[in-house]
C-alpha cells in the first residue's frame, strides 16, 4: 500500500530531518563518493580535483554505496541511468546545494532524466528543458526527494514508470512540480508504483492532477 500525505503550505517545501542534502559535511575522501561538475571531464577519475563532466558517466562507475555529489552549474542534455545499489548500500544522487544543479534536457528526448536502477535515491536537482517528461524512475526501492521539476508542456514533471508497471516500493518526498502537461492525461506528480510515501511535494499549474496515482498504484 502506497501512504500519501499532501501539505497545503510552504511548509511542505522542508525535507524530514532524516533527509540530509549534500553540502560541507558531506566527506568526499571516501572512495565511495564520485563527483560531477560542469567543468569536468568524463575521462577522468570523478574526484573532487578530476571530476566527471556528466551524471551518465558517473553513473557508469558508480556501484552499491556509492554518493554522486554533482556541483552547482547547469548541465545541457537528456540522460538514462541504469546502475543499482542493494537494500544496505544504495546508489545516492545529490546536488551539491539545493537545487544549485541545474539538468536541462533536449526536445529529442522522452524525459530529461530516466532512471532505470533499483535502490537509488534522486535528491535536490532542479529539472527542466524541452524533453516530453522531466524526471521518470522505472526501478523499484527508490527515492525521489527534494526535486524542482517544471515548464515540460507535452508531459508530466515526476512519475514512476516501466514497462508492465511491475516497479514497487518508491518514495516522492518533499518535491515541487509545476507547469507541466499539455491535457488531463498530464500531472504535476504522476505515481503507477504500490509501496513508499508520497509526502510534503507541492505541485501546481499543472494541465492534469498536481498528484495523480495511477495504473498500479496502489
Amino acid at each position: 500500500m502506497i501512504n500519501f500525505g499532501v501539505a497545503v503550505s510552504l511548509a511542505a517545501l522542508l525535507i524530514p530531518p532524516d533527509v540530509p542534502f549534500g553540502g560541507p559535511e558531506m566527506s568526499l575522501e571516501t572512495p565511495r563518493v564520485l563527483v560531477v561538475a560542469p567543468n569536468g571531464d568524463d575521462r577522468g577519475p570523478g574526484t573532487r580535483a578530476q571530476p566527471f563532466h556528466t551524471i551518465a558517466r558517473a553513473a557508469e562507475a558508480a556501484g552499491p554505496g556509492t554518493t554522486i555529489v554533482v556541483a552547482a552549474g547547469t548541465y545541457l542534455g537528456s540522460f538514462r541511468t541504469t546502475a543499482s545499489g542493494t537494500a544496505s548500500a544504495p546508489i545516492t544522487y545529490v546536488a551539491e546545494s539545493r537545487w544549485g544543479a541545474r539538468l536541462v534536457g533536449d526536445d529529442t528526448a522522452d524525459a530529461v532524466w530516466l532512471n532505470e536502477g533499483d535502490h537509488v535515491e534522486i535528491r535536490g536537482f532542479e529539472i527542466s528543458g524541452g524533453a516530453i517528461d522531466g524526471l521518470v524512475s522505472s526501478g523499484s526501492y527508490g527515492r525521489i526527494v527534494g526535486n524542482r521539476v517544471s515548464g515540460f508542456a507535452k508531459g508530466n514533471c515526476i512519475s514512476t514508470a516501466g514497462s508492465g508497471y511491475t516497479l514497487h516500493d518508491i518514495d516522492v518526498i518533499g518535491n515541487v512540480a509545476h507547469g507541466c502537461g499539455a491535457s488531463a492525461l498530464d500531472h504535476g506528480i504522476y505515481v503507477s508504483h504500490p509501496g513508499g510515501t508520497v509526502a510534503n511535494n507541492i505541485s501546481f499549474g499543472n494541465a492534469g492532477y498536481g498528484i495523480h496515482c495511477w495504473h498500479n498504484c496502489n
